[in-house]
């Protein structure tokens, strides 16, 4: 019998005033590519958005992100991709 390959797992990291396209383009094409019979499922690869709070997450362009998880052991992923933003003086 067969093992079922592990799956992919990613925890997002998304900095104060990320870019919104950077993030959701990446989300998306894990979630294409890990679709199965076109049912948006997360088949072979899973995903966290970690923070240190539950507040929304706002990006560049003033939209909310809620994150999934609470920072946790970066080992339970396969890849940490950190999304930033802006670039500010302050």
């Amino acid at each position: 019998m067969n093992a079922l390959p592990q799956k992919l797992t990613i925890g997002f990291i998304l900095a104060r005033a990320f870019t919104l396209s950077a993030f959701s383009l990446f989300v998306d094409t894990i979630r294409l590519a890990s679709d199965e019979l076109d049912h948006s499922g997360r088949v072979t690869a899973d995903w966290q958005v970690m923070s240190s709070s539950r507040n929304l997450i706002t990006s560049s362009c003033g939209i909310g992100v809620a994150p999934t998880s609470a920072f946790v052991d970066p080992s339970r992923f396969q890849y940490i991709v950190v999304v930033g933003g802006l670039l500010n003086d302050d």
